[in-house]
């Protein structure tokens, strides 16, 4: 999962991305200056949740393992 393209395609703010999942600006800033770091199961859900409506799985196990171009 790419976030930056998603959030370009979805013309979103980080800061209103944030804010739909719940997490701080600076803690999305950081995973998007620095791709391929692995993301805590509870940021993990969040985001998932925030871009999908549903928790699956396979991509809250890719973006705690670091995948984030899936």
């Amino acid at each position: 999962m790419n976030l930056k393209e998603y959030l370009k395609k979805e013309k979103i703010s980080q800061t209103e991305f944030a804010k739909k999942a719940n997490i701080s600006r600076q803690l999305l800033y950081w995973h998007l200056k620095n791709p391929g770091q692995p993301w805590s199961h509870k940021g993990a859900e969040k985001i998932v949740m925030a871009i999908y409506g549903e928790p699956i799985r396979e991509k809250i196990v890719d973006l705690i393992l670091g995948d984030h171009e899936k």
